[in-house]
């Protein structure tokens, strides 16, 4: 864990250079990473450590926003949190408080057109890893995954890739 960590603190330095931003996201990442090892580990996400970033970010995002608006990071807060609550709602518990309240945070910090970006990876990772496990573990559908690792791995690809990606996504079918 410790390489990986380490090796993304070096690619926010190789994507940033030496900037407030790279700070940031260096912040981020050691987030991610503390909320991967957790949810692995112990199947929990926990709230003070959320909360803590989530305070941490409102402040400096305020200061530190060089692709969006204050209010995109705001947007982007909100609907993490709310989408989330509701797939929650939806699926009876099927999502865990942890993983909806950091959602807010990464909708904080990446704002909304990198939210949607991080939301499809998410899913798409987490599906992935679950038909693994079905088709060569025997799991079945209703086995619990933690979430978090997922949410975490799509937040770290669209901090570095997710404005690459989306301008891909438009040039292919919009243009």
């Amino acid at each position: 864990m410790e390489l990986i960590t380490g090796a993304l603190f070096a690619s926010a330095y190789h994507f940033f250079g030496f900037t407030w931003e790279t700070l940031m996201t260096i912040l981020f990442i050691s987030l991610l990473v503390i909320i991967t090892v957790s949810d692995l580990a112990y199947r929990i996400i926990p709230d003070r450590i959320v909360f803590l970033f989530l305070g941490l970010f409102l402040v400096l995002r305020f200061f530190i926003h060089p692709n969006e608006t204050y209010a995109s990071h705001l947007i982007g807060m909100v609907l993490g949190f709310g989408i989330f609550l509701l797939i929650a709602i939806v699926s009876r518990g099927g999502m865990g408080g942890g993983d909806i309240k950091l959602m807010a945070v990464v909708g904080l910090f990446l704002g909304y057109p990198l939210l949607f970006v991080t939301i499809l990876l998410s899913t798409f990772f987490g599906a992935f890893y679950g038909i693994l496990l079905i088709v060569f573990k025997g799991a079945g559908r209703k086995a619990e995954i933690p979430f978090g690792p997922f949410i975490a791995l799509a937040s770290v690809v669209s901090v570095f890739y997710g404005y690459a990606m989306i301008n891909w996504y438009w040039q292919t079918f919009y243009y």
